[in-house]
Order: structure tokens, then sequence, then C-alpha cells
């Protein structure tokens, strides 16, 4: 369950706040998972974390293996 950096460049040079985004899809995927999120949690667990760190804390909580990630 990884998440994506905090903004994606445009065409136009402007950047495009893509947390929110990742963090809806987060939340979706979370739930399919059996890990039922809200919005702000996936920002407080996962937003400037490292990837590993992330993998670390779905595998803990989902009990499964590095495919996840």
């Amino acid at each position: 369950m990884a998440l994506v950096g905090s903004g994606a460049p445009c065409g136009n040079g402007v950047l495009v706040d893509s947390e929110r985004i990742a963090a809806r899809l987060q939340v979706a995927l979370g739930a399919e998972l059996g890990w039922p999120l809200t919005e702000d949690e996936v920002v407080d667990r996962f937003i400037g974390r490292s990837h590993a760190a992330i993998h670390e804390q779905v595998a803990a909580r989902l009990g499964r293996g590095r495919d996840l990630v």
C-alpha cells in the first residue's frame, strides 16, 4: 500500500496536490484488504514516509508478504 508523492508537475508548470487523490485511493484499497482507514489516517500514517516504512506498517497490520507493495 504505497502512496504517491506530494505533487506532480503538469504541462503548464503548475503543481497538482496529488496527496489527497492518493489518500482516497488508499482508503478504497485498504477497505478491500480489510484495513479500513480515513483519508486523514492515510495522510498521518503514510505521507512523507519511505516505501520501506509504509511496507512495514502494511505487512504488520495485514500479516502478508512483500508482494503487497
